[in-house]
């Protein structure tokens, strides 16, 4: 009983280090993204997508922030 728990505990410690490892040396590297908007977490920006006459609010769009 005391040998699964423990390998149980080791695990769990592989995928921390692992998890801060990553965090950490990602973090310090952004992707060259082209420029736009913020996006919201989780939901991004699907709340800025227009309801009726898309080509309008495109066009707007394709003026603030250029083309890629």
């Amino acid at each position: 009983m005391a040998f699964n728990y423990i390998l149980g505990l080791e695990v769990v410690l592989v995928f921390v280090v692992l998890f801060v490892l990553n965090t950490f040396f990602c973090s310090s590297r952004t992707p060259a993204l082209p420029p736009g908007p913020k996006p919201l977490p989780l939901v991004g920006n699907i709340l800025d997508m227009p309801s009726e006459k898309e080509w309008l609010t495109f066009a707007r769009w394709g003026e603030t922030w250029g083309t890629c």
